[in-house]
């Protein structure tokens, strides 16, 4: 988790930088694995 500082246009995309606020993390439940996600549609209409 950050703040943004900037944001950068990169074609159909932005970047951004980000100061860091918070870097802990939660709690690992399980990896996320192709085999659960091999249906899913990628992207998203632009």
């Amino acid at each position: 988790m950050g703040r943004v500082l900037e944001w950068v246009p990169f074609a159909d995309h932005v970047g951004h930088l980000l100061e860091p606020l918070d870097g802990r993390a939660g709690e690992w439940l399980r990896q996320l694995a192709f085999q659960r996600v091999k249906t899913m549609t990628p992207g998203h209409p632009a």
